[in-house]
């Protein structure tokens, strides 16, 4: 399932790439190194920086220890159970 997971995100990232140096290669000239020097940053920015700008977004409050202990407790259960580390929680304030 993560293989499937990181050849989407793969594709995604390759179209959008192959988008912007399409659109620039019609502009012509200088424009297609421009905008494949923007895609590949696009692509880095967006690989690591996403899972902040996401949580920015909803305005996202980690969840420290003394906070929820039931919710950490269980947590921490699962990810013991899947052999990962255990991830850090956040509160986001939305009525859904």
């Amino acid at each position: 399932m993560a293989l499937w997971n990181q050849l989407k995100t793969l594709l995604l990232l390759g179209g959008l790439t192959a988008l912007l140096v399409g659109m620039g290669r019609m502009v012509g000239g200088a424009a297609a190194h421009l905008a494949l020097a923007f895609a590949v940053l696009l692509n880095v920015g967006a690989y690591f920086f996403s899972d902040r700008l996401v949580l920015a977004m909803h305005r996202a409050q980690p969840l420290g220890p003394g906070q929820m202990p039931g919710l950490h407790r269980m947590v921490e259960q699962l990810a013991q159970r899947a052999g990962i580390p255990k991830p850090r929680l956040y509160l986001v304030e939305e009525p859904q």
